[in-house]
């Protein structure tokens, strides 16, 4: 998974070293320990693992913080590495939207690492089932509309979904 993560990394600009800032297995499932270790560190790389073994998460060289708004910037993706069934990919999903391409990333205090307008929202309890995925609205993948089931089951197999690893890595 190294591999292909410094492959779609390449594609945006070269890295020296990444440092781990927040593993949520060790730091706690919720976004007040995510904004206590990852606040004010961009560029990051966020890697998410589900209950159902979906491996996927999103790049931005924007900042994580929690001043409640959207943040922009272009060379933000999202990526996925295992989908639905087990299915290997190596597919980095641009943000260019089907609906807005003007929110790369959303910042808030009870939010856990957000991309989008919404694409992919992580909430406060990282554990629940209240996390989701709805691809199209600012990332799009080739052929997939928002609004569509493949738009919400794209990166976790279903529109919600359980974290069971949360990684965030800080780039330089």
């Amino acid at each position: 998974m190294e591999g292909k993560l410094v492959n779609l990394l390449s594609k945006t600009r070269s890295f020296k070293n990444c440092k781990l800032l927040f593993r949520a297995s060790q730091d706690g499932f919720n976004a007040s320990q995510f904004h206590s270790k990852c606040d004010n560190k961009g560029p990051t790389v966020t890697i998410i693992k589900t209950f159902n073994n979906c491996i996927f998460g999103g790049y931005t060289p924007l900042s994580w913080n929690t001043s409640d708004s959207f943040q922009r910037d272009n060379s933000s993706f999202l990526f996925s590495f295992i989908g639905k069934n087990e299915e290997e990919r190596n597919v980095r999903i641009e943000n260019q939207g089907q609906k807005d391409n003007t929110k790369s990333i959303y910042c808030a205090l009870n939010n856990g690492p957000t991309f989008g307008g919404y694409d992919l929202y992580v909430s406060n309890d990282f554990k629940s089932n209240s996390n989701y995925s709805n691809l199209g609205h600012s990332y799009s993948v080739s052929g997939v509309s928002y609004g569509t089931s493949q738009a919400k089951e794209y990166l976790a197999g279903s529109y919600k979904f359980s974290i069971t690893e949360l990684e965030v890595y800080e780039l330089k």
